[in-house]
């Protein structure tokens, strides 16, 4: 087994979105969170960049962006992610919920 496959078995579990990409932005592993949030299985999504996220950044930088998808009762839910670029140029990027926050912040 490779690093990135006992590393992908240790946070399939993990209760928040992950995934981890090679420098050219494509996607290297992620886990249960995350196909559930975004559909299709781990083949689907294995190799392929995702369209519309920020490149990865230079080894030992760290950038936040955040997704905002759709429900079927016209609301949405917020992610913050926060992906961390490598060493060898691959970034680590693992999200959190942010709705509750940001509805506070609208009131």
């Amino acid at each position: 087994m490779s690093s990135d496959e006992i590393f992908a078995a240790q946070m399939w579990t993990w209760p928040g979105p992950m995934m981890k990409r090679d420098p050219s932005g494509r996607v290297i592993i992620v886990n249960a969170a995350f196909l559930q949030l975004y559909g299709g299985g781990v083949e689907n999504w294995a190799g392929n960049p995702i369209t519309g996220w920020p490149a990865p950044q230079p080894p030992g930088q760290s950038t936040r962006f955040e997704s905002r998808i759709p429900q079927a009762d016209g609301t949405e839910i917020i992610y913050d992610w926060l992906e961390t670029s490598l060493s060898d140029g691959s970034a680590l990027s693992i999200a959190r919920d942010v709705t509750m926050f940001a509805a506070q912040a609208v009131q």
